[in-house]
């Protein structure tokens, strides 16, 4: 008996009664009032803060690389240096993509988006660089909670930094460095491991920008990717030019001296000015087959930059976005409204 009546005691239902329910119910219905006073002022809040944050508009690029086994060495120094193993590269295309975000999240491919030129209506043509750093706007409390640190910058009487100084990426001033973060944050790259393809999301306060930031990130990768693929077939395209120039001069050189011996002995008949003709005749003949096997070599060095050139297929291109991304102020309402509620029925039913 005694067992039962505990048992009793903790079941669910006898804490959860339709009494105590009842109980609480009147609590509520007697502080109506404080309820809906607690969930306008979280409306008011939530309209607040849903129209003080900046929309912003997303656009999403898709790229397809179609890549040669030839490079297999190179990408993997290049993988090693991005953090990766190089073995998991093995002699297969299909995870050279993959160091392609950090690729693009690296300081000097960042700070070459910085001159990149963009356009805004009504204002004059500037660089993403200049657009990040002065027609970004924060939300009103960005301000109040940095408002401390530019005290503190007062204090110590920090001297401002020069806007024109020249940029170096491996020392950037604060300035550059907080505006290629920025940039940085504003850009996300993802490789789907299956299907390879690059998708590239830009977001910024501006439709006509993020869609600029998407094409400009899109060409410089593929540029980043072509000319780490080729440096070194390119090196000796332009050492085999160099050559060609000296090989074609030498030819020429020994042409015009067979040419004039030729004739300045048009009527001797002596056998050695025969000799000595024979002997520029072989020295031509030489430089000319010298000079034509550069050219075919030069030939063939063009040609494997062709092939070293890594191919792109652009699955998504960039287009200007109609719809700002975020913020969502039905969702930001509709969560403060619910807050609002639970903490009006909590104050309501901690009422004695």
């Amino acid at each position: 008996m005694n067992q039962f009546d505990s048992d009793h005691e903790y079941s669910v239902e006898e804490l959860v009664s339709n009494a105590d329910f009842a109980k609480y119910w009147e609590k509520v219905k007697a502080s109506w009032k404080l309820v809906l006073f607690s969930v306008c002022i979280s409306a008011v809040l939530g309209l607040v803060i849903g129209f003080s944050i900046p929309k912003k508009y997303k656009v999403v690029t898709k790229l397809a690389p179609e890549l040669s086994n030839s490079a297999v060495n190179r990408l993997s120094s290049l993988a090693t240096l991005a953090g990766m193993n190089a073995n998991v590269l093995g002699s297969s295309d299909a995870v050279y993509p993959m160091i392609y975000p950090e690729i693009i999240y690296s300081s000097n491919f960042l700070v070459d988006l910085f001159d990149m030129p963009v356009q805004i209506a009504g204002q004059e043509p500037m660089t993403v660089y200049e657009y990040v750093r002065d027609h970004t706007r924060q939300p009103w409390w960005s301000a109040v909670f940095g408002l401390p640190g530019k005290l503190v910058s007062l204090l110590k009487n920090e001297e401002e930094e020069d806007r024109d100084v020249t940029v170096d990426p491996y020392r950037l001033t604060m300035e550059q460095a907080r505006e290629a973060k920025a940039i940085g944050s504003a850009i996300k790259a993802t490789v789907e491991k299956k299907t390879l393809m690059i998708t590239i999301e830009t977001t910024m306060q501006n439709p006509v920008v993020a869609a600029d930031l998407a094409r400009y990130v899109d060409e410089k990768l593929k540029k980043y990717v072509a000319d780490y693929r080729t440096d070194k077939v390119r090196e000796n395209v332009l050492y085999l030019e160099g050559v060609l120039e000296q090989t074609r001069e030498d030819y020429y050189s020994a042409q015009k001296k067979y040419a004039s011996y030729l004739d300045s002995h048009r009527n001797l008949i002596l056998q050695s000015v025969k000799v000595e003709a024979e002997r520029l005749q072989n020295d031509m003949n030489l430089k000319y087959s010298l000079y034509n096997s550069v050219v075919q070599q030069l030939q063939s060095a063009r040609l494997k930059v062709q092939q070293e050139t890594p191919v792109f297929t652009e699955i998504v291109p960039a287009t200007v976005p109609l719809k700002a991304y975020s913020p969502s102020k039905k969702k930001i309402l509709a969560a403060f409204l619910f807050l609002g509620l639970i903490a009006g029925v909590a104050v309501a039913l901690s009422k004695k």
